[in-house]
């Protein structure tokens, strides 16, 4: 009966196990399908703003523009109407001096004609900040201000003398691109603001997607080993229950021994497995209550060691303590504790396959203890330290399934060590070993 009943929770968790990554994949798939039309549509709604905008600063200069020139036009047109002002410019000279023959025009004349500029200037809006230059075939005859940087000119010419000479009136207008800001005002703003804020939002978008797309990716990867790590004891059960109703009728008690402690052995594997990835889901959630109390951190490292007694001499591995810290005891919560010095040794023997050696060290700085496990295997790359310490991450080794684990380790020993206000904190290279340091807050 229990045999039959392992074949069914084998072959469930199988099932379940391809459903979840054909479902991934198959989310993967039309995820990546949804975000081209949403990307696509985002820029072509900044090009189009774009665009806009640019045809908007196109459309008010060639309106400034036409404005300049309807307004010397129709100065010039206002000042052909004055037979005395236009007597007057006839009389200049053409650049010879000769008696009663002057060579400017006079003040009045000049504040006349800056009359008229003005209020046409005023009339269609524009600044009454300008140069004037008057020539006669050539010749300057008026000149008011010279503007820096003004490259706005308008031209208009009066014939006089029945068409033998020519008046030109040259204007100059400083304003032009402050009378665009102006007239596109908060449009303008809202735009270049909007435009920005898209390229945000998509940038952020983007951004989002590749960590969902990467977390999908550890999720597959995670489920793929945990359907392994199952797979293992749930078949030494299976296997043990099978030999067990075998060895009913034939009892042999050395046998039936072996076939119990192996049941317990596997059984108490899937529970420390499943309390694992229940813990780190506690400790996400934040609904992990600490039992905190007075604990010696010596004791505890001592303790864990012990368990660790029969597989350290199976791989002929050393371990070398060196615990200087004069004041090991803090307040924390001893099984979280206990776990996260289960899971920095279980490091060093999965990741140690030639040099077989861990080194514990602890010493005192201040008001804080600072525990250290350093050993020889195989080190991890500096670009890898930050991602070490996510959920599901686990560094390539070559074959998944090579260096067992979920790749949950690290990021419970993290946050157990933040839940008890400390640090922990990572020195490593590829092929040179790794050291974790832990930093703790002493018991006053």
């Amino acid at each position: 009966m229990l045999a039959t009943s392992y074949w069914h929770v084998n072959d469930l968790l199988t099932i379940k196990s391809g459903y979840h990554l054909g479902y991934f994949w198959t989310k993967m798939r039309q995820s990546t399908k949804i975000f081209i039309i949403p990307t696509s549509v985002i820029l072509a709604l900044v090009a189009i703003q774009v665009v806009w905008i640019f045809q908007l600063v196109v459309t008010k200069e060639r309106i400034f523009n036409e404005k300049a020139t309807i307004a010397i036009g129709a100065t010039v047109g206002a000042l052909n109407n004055d037979t005395e002002l236009c007597s007057n410019m006839e009389g200049i000279c053409n650049g010879k001096v000769m008696q009663n023959c002057p060579l400017r025009l006079t003040q009045t004349d000049e504040q006349k004609i800056d009359s008229v500029l003005r209020y046409y200037l005023n009339y269609y809006q524009l600044k009454p900040d300008y140069s004037l230059i008057i020539s006669k075939n050539g010749k300057t005859i008026s000149k008011t201000k010279t503007l820096a940087n003004s490259d706005n000119k308008y031209v208009k010419k009066l014939p006089v003398n029945g068409g033998r000479d020519k008046i030109e009136f040259q204007l100059s207008l400083p304003g032009k691109y402050s009378y665009i800001t102006k007239e596109i005002g908060f449009l303008f703003i809202a735009s270049i603001a909007l435009i920005f804020l898209i390229s945000f939002f998509y940038i952020k978008t983007i951004i989002s997607y590749r960590k969902e797309k990467l977390l999908a990716q550890r999720t597959t990867d995670f489920l793929n080993t945990i359907t392994h790590e199952f797979n293992t004891p749930l078949t030494n059960i299976g296997l043990a229950s099978k030999m067990l109703r075998k060895s009913v009728n034939t009892i042999n008690q050395d046998k039936t021994e072996t076939y119990f402690k192996i049941l317990l052995n596997e059984t108490e594997k899937l529970k420390s497995q499943v309390a694992n990835i229940l813990n780190v889901a506690a400790l996400e959630k934040g609904e992990l209550i600490l039992n905190e109390q007075t604990i010696d951190l010596h004791e505890i490292l001592k303790e864990r060691l012990n368990c660790f007694v029969v597989q350290l001499e199976a791989l002929e591995f050393k371990v070398h303590l060196q615990l200087s810290a004069t004041n090991s005891v803090i307040w924390g919560d001893p099984d979280l504790l206990s776990n996260t010095f289960n899971n920095l040794i279980e490091n060093a023997l999965k990741y140690s396959p030639n040099t077989c050696e861990l080194t514990i060290t602890s010493y005192n700085q201040a008001d804080m203890i600072y525990i250290e496990f350093a050993d020889k295997g195989i080190g991890i790359a500096p670009e890898n330290h930050a991602l070490i310490f996510t959920n599901y991450f686990r560094v390539n080794t070559g074959n998944i399934h090579n260096v067992k684990g979920f790749g949950i380790g690290l990021a419970y020993v993290k946050k157990v060590i933040e839940l008890h206000q400390g640090k922990i904190l990572v020195n490593s290279e590829l092929g040179h070993g790794a050291t974790f340091k832990i930093i703790l807050s002493n018991l006053k």
